[in-house]
């Protein structure tokens, strides 16, 4: 008898009713956890390399998020909040073994702009920005990404760089009333250079100088360990000159704490010579959702500024994502990246945390490291936990001077001038695209500056 007859037919067993089969739900599954597809796999030999990369990074990302978050115009420990929260949820959605994800100099100033200082208004930015990453990343919207112009791009990088290193001179030479916004730095650059303070003025400058000296460290010893890896092998001067490329990379954490030694040591009754942190609250943070009665009264403007930071986190992001994956030879998922990105930022909200996306400079050390699955992000969130729970007293100690110092040398690289020249040979209409949002964002404003480019 068929189904006409009223037999309804052999039991349909599948995991959907009928929909489609296990296999199928498998693969999906898969794909929405793409941890599962390397767990099995995993070995010491992998576990050891994760380990030597995680910390790596981990003692990369205590300066940077400190500074970022002051980059952000919010208290510094919410960068340190934001940088293991990310690392760790990345784990689970990620599909790129070298990408980390914490602050980034880009999205604190976006941050900085939007937020104006408001700590609630900011974790609640993370959770817009979250969902609208996850609903684009769910909707297999990656491809989305790739409509925004390479020349637009590449013309609010530049401009975002300089703005924020414009905004960073105040701390660097210890003026404490300094504007943010570039046409309000150009002014307070001719009216309050009387204000400079000699001794954070002299600290900035050293900081940015030993920053240099440890960065041409780095690529020359990459260079020499390198030559004697193809030409001897892994003989002592292999080793020698890797540990030295160890000690480039570490350079901001050595800079930083360098400078907390010295307060430190000038610290005399209740005086210091330099302005610092001051007070970062130790421990971790807590669940905490009554950040979120922001949405009552500023949901229209929440949703606006959410916008604008998921489509900048998420070009930030699969940029890094992509260009790994091409340099290591193995796949991504455009989309699964975007529900990583704002799995991210919807998991940190609840845990006091500001916008995050992937970070090129950390990503790039990850990778030269010798990561080898997304676990290593566990060893670099495990470090900023520690930082948490054991260092927050000697990082009040930190002057402000070296944490500017850090910011201005971290984004200085992403200024490229050479961009439009070339441009110009191949495609003019390219060239005035990015000469047109270079100017919207340091005149306007970082959002103005994408939607003119």
């Amino acid at each position: 008898m068929g189904e006409e007859d009223g037999d309804p037919g052999p039991r349909d067993d599948t995991c959907c009713g009928g929909l489609c089969q296990k296999s199928c739900c498998v693969e999906y599954s898969k794909k929405r956890f793409p941890v599962v597809t390397w767990v099995p796999y995993y070995s010491i030999e992998k576990g050891s390399a994760d380990l030597i990369a995680g910390v790596t990074v981990g003692l990369m990302v205590v300066p940077q998020s400190l500074a970022y978050a002051i980059t952000a115009d919010l208290p510094a420990v919410y960068g340190l909040y934001s940088a293991y929260i990310g690392a760790w949820t990345y784990i689970l959605f990620g599909t790129s073994k070298d990408v980390t994800v914490g602050p980034t100099s880009i999205m604190s100033s976006l941050v900085a702009s939007t937020a104006n200082g408001d700590v609630p208004y900011a974790i609640c930015l993370s959770l817009i920005a979250g969902l609208y990453m996850l609903i684009l990343g769910m909707l297999e919207f990656g491809w989305v990404m790739w409509l925004i112009s390479y020349p637009t791009l590449a013309g609010f990088t530049s401009a975002a760089a300089i703005k924020i290193a414009a905004g960073e001179i105040g701390d660097l030479v210890g003026i404490k009333d300094w504007s943010s916004e570039f046409v309000d730095v150009c002014v307070d650059v001719v009216t309050k250079y009387k204000l400079i303070r000699w001794t954070d003025a002299v600290l900035g400058f050293t900081c940015l100088t030993v920053l240099f000296l440890l960065w041409l460290l780095q690529k020359i010893s990459a260079i020499r360990y390198n030559l004697e890896l193809q030409e001897v092998g892994r003989s002592p001067m292999y080793y020698f000159w890797r540990s030295l490329w160890y000690v480039g990379l570490m350079r901001n954490i050595i800079v930083v704490l360098a400078a907390a030694l010295l307060d430190y040591c000038l610290y005399v009754d209740d005086d210091t010579p330099f302005i610092v942190i001051g007070y970062i609250q130790p421990g971790l943070q807590t669940l905490d959702i009554s950040v979120f009665q922001k949405f009552h009264d500023e949901w229209a403007k929440l949703l606006i500024d959410g916008l604008v930071i998921a489509l900048i986190g998420l070009l930030e992001g699969l940029a890094i994502a992509k260009s790994f994956s091409k340099k290591n030879k193995y796949e991504i998922n455009n989309s699964q990246e975007m529900v990583a990105l704002g799995m991210c930022n919807i998991a940190g909200s609840f845990f006091q945390c500001y916008p995050v996306t992937g970070s090129f400079s950390r990503s790039s050390v990850n990778s030269e490291s010798g990561v080898r699955t997304q676990f290593g992000g566990f060893w670099t969130g495990l470090v900023v936990v520690l930082c948490l729970l054991f260092l927050t007293k000697l990082f009040g100690y930190i002057p402000m001077a070296a944490l500017a110092a850090v910011i201005i040398f971290a984004v200085v690289f992403m200024i490229n001038f050479f961009i439009p020249y070339e441009m110009w040979k191949v495609r003019k209409l390219g060239t005035v695209s990015w000469v047109v949002t270079f100017a919207c964002v340091l005149l306007l404003g970082i959002e103005y500056g994408i939607i003119a480019g």
